[in-house]
């Protein structure tokens, strides 16, 4: 099944399941825009099947604040209010509402912090589903109880929502992400049941929201994920690793690559090596540059986004490099991207797992090491010239490997 957020709703549509999944969309859209309490009525009422119930309560609430929505949102408000035999007029005030819609201004943490010094760990993602669950609160754990008795629900992330700058008296809100696979047709309902859970175990005021598994997230969904803690997960963590860009790093000079960093000289080996760099998910974007240390003179042109395929993370500097020089990546990142065993499926469980790496690293882990136990990098001799190490034609030019093989010393 291939959900669309976008709400492409098409007027032919009026079975029930597609008309409550097309309003849970919505109602994932308008998360953290919609007052809470508006948000949590108009999904215990799509739960209970009151469809007309939800579109006008969400639709006067647009109104009255007004909540600018744009396109899609006002034609699938538009078309389930004459659907279900609506309020038109209501339909046709939504046409002013019309626009782009500002970023929501909530900030996540993934646990309440005692201190001012725990704040600075706080707003960093947690992967907590080895911790055992009596160490969690008696709300978390009434919700992963609930959670896992499901078949469908793959993930649990809990956040905590904490107040807008604008309206600092509220209390932080708890925020729980579900991920639910496809074979799901039950959105509004798993919802309304895992908040239940919570409201039994002394919480009335957290938030549930439900997204389909391997579907894009909305922009406030995605952002109580990557802030939040990871409770529960239908699979166990694996290792993550982080590949190697540089062969060693000199803290007055800064990085180098070896001399004899191997090159890949082959053009399909190159492209299909960049082909699987470049399918990577980007979990750390960077607006900055840094510069080309093989050629400084190109100034800051090497990208900084960091790439995970679930296992392993690399930086996309590696990429570049590949791409203008030919340095081949860590060895042990190519023996994973070509050696066809099995991998950690690129999911939302997985980059989150990934960031969590990212963010929280094992303080004992190697930064710079060697290609490997019998082929240890050769330091430039000159340090100070880093670029003393490139081809003789910065773009590597393909086949100029020497004959019968595909890669060769950088040094030629």
């Amino acid at each position: 099944m291939n959900v669309d957020t976008d709400l492409d709703v098409a007027p032919e549509v009026t079975r029930d399941d597609a008309r409550d999944e097309s309003m849970h969309a919505l109602l994932l859209r308008l998360a953290g825009s919609l007052p809470d309490r508006v948000l949590t009525d108009a999904r215990d009422a799509l739960a209970a099947g009151r469809r007309l119930e939800v579109v006008q309560a969400v639709a006067f609430e647009a109104v009255s604040q007004p909540l600018q929505l744009d396109a899609d949102e006002i034609a699938a408000l538009r078309e389930e209010l004459a659907l279900s035999g609506g309020d038109i007029d209501l339909g046709l005030a939504l046409e002013e509402l019309r626009g782009e819609r500002p970023p929501t201004p909530w900030q996540f943490l993934s646990d309440l912090p005692t201190t001012q010094e725990e704040l600075v760990s706080m707003v960093l993602p947690q992967d907590r589903t080895a911790d055992p669950v009596d160490l969690l609160d008696p709300i978390d754990q009434a919700l992963l109880a609930a959670a896992s008795a499901i078949p469908t629900v793959r993930a649990v992330w809990r956040a905590w929502r904490m107040p807008s700058t604008a309206r600092p008296w509220q209390d932080p809100l708890r925020v729980v992400v579900v991920s639910v696979d496809d074979t799901s047709d039950a959105l509004p309902a798993t919802s309304a049941q895992l908040r239940q859970a919570m409201v039994e175990a002394g919480d009335d005021e957290a938030q549930v929201e439900v997204c389909w598994a391997g579907v894009e997230a909305p922009h406030y969904q995605t952002l109580a994920r990557s802030s939040g803690s990871l409770l529960w997960a239908a699979r166990p963590a694996t290792p993550v690793a982080t590949a190697r860009l540089f062969d060693g790093v000199d803290p007055v000079r800064g990085p180098w690559f070896a001399t004899n960093r191997p090159v890949v000289s082959d053009a399909t080996e190159r492209d299909n090596l960049l082909d699987a760099l470049r399918g990577g998910v980007v979990i750390a974007w960077s607006s900055a540059a840094m510069p080309d240390i093989l050629a400084p003179d190109r100034g800051d042109v090497v990208p900084m986004h960091l790439r995970t395929d679930g296992t392993w993370l690399w930086s996309e500097a590696v990429g570049y490099y590949l791409e203008h020089y030919g340095l081949e990546p860590d060895p042990q990142l190519v023996a994973h991207l070509t050696g066809g065993g099995p991998v950690e499926p690129l999911d939302e469980i997985s980059v989150h797992r990934a960031l969590v790496h990212l963010c929280r690293p094992d303080p004992d882990a190697v930064v710079w090491s060697p290609s490997g136990a019998d082929d240890d990098p050769v330091a430039p001799a000159d340090a100070t010239s880093p670029d003393a190490v490139a081809p003789p034609d910065p773009e590597l030019t393909p086949g100029a490997g020497p004959e019968g093989g595909t890669r060769r010393s950088v040094l030629t």
